[in-house]
């Protein structure tokens, strides 16, 4: 891995480049999986970009960040499988790209109390992972956010499609102070292009008895998408 850091006047850059590769086959069975061939590898490759700006004043503070991720899969990942006779390296491909806006704030109501609240903007294109391929995936084939769509050459017709999606979502949270009890209430909203609105509060109450012992009490909902890999579309 490699990167670097830049601040200047409340203005932070950063970029981190970090490549991984393993052999594909560890950790596997060797029932469906073969170890003979040493060039078979799983290797990724992972670029952060990232601006903010950060500014403080008396009971007020705000934190605005700008990031762009880039996975891809090294197009010569590949595997060996023992129920396909066709070599000793099968190839697989995946991809995605994510452009994020994040914007915080801070504010102190009062020496025992604060409110953070925030909203962000994500717009995320991603290929998911390919069949099993008989060449190395054509990089060229797939840009960020483009629609297309693989198809596997050694299981007809099945294939994989690559999508666009965005996300909108917004949060506050109040945090209260009083002497032994400790309050923290919140909620965040999400509305996903594909999975439409969710609101998710949250709750936490911490009551110190003494200086050994506490009682806390917390409870929340939270929201997550499945991934692109087992996404369908149903028709009709």
């Amino acid at each position: 891995m490699t990167g670097i850091d830049l601040d200047f006047r409340g203005f932070k850059f950063s970029y981190y480049n970090m490549y991984r590769r393993i052999h594909s086959c560890i950790g596997h069975s060797s029932i469906k999986y073969k170890y003979n061939n040493p060039q078979n590898f799983w290797g990724e490759n992972i670029n952060i970009n990232n601006i903010s700006y950060n500014k403080i004043w008396k009971r007020f503070s705000t934190n605005t960040q700008i990031t762009f991720l880039t996975y891809k899969m090294d197009n010569n990942s590949s595997i060996a499988l023992t129920y396909i006779n066709k070599g000793d390296r099968i190839y697989r491909y995946a991809a995605s790209n994510d452009l994020i806006f994040e914007q915080n704030f801070n504010t102190a109501i009062s020496g025992s109390s604060e409110l953070i609240s925030g909203f962000s903007i994500q717009k995320s294109g991603y290929l998911p992972l390919t069949g099993y391929l008989s060449n190395p995936f054509k990089t060229e084939l797939y840009s960020p956010f483009s629609t297309i769509t693989v198809v596997d050459t050694n299981f007809l017709p099945i294939g994989v499609k690559s999508g666009v999606f965005s996300n909108y979502s917004a949060f506050i949270q109040i945090y209260i102070k009083q002497k032994n009890l400790r309050f923290i209430l919140g909620t965040r909203g999400d509305y996903h292009s594909r999975y439409g609105l969710n609101i998710n509060p949250r709750i936490a109450i911490l009551y110190k008895i003494n200086k050994s012992n506490s009682l806390r009490l917390s409870g929340g909902f939270a929201y997550k998408t499945s991934t692109p890999s087992i996404e369908f579309e149903t028709k009709g």
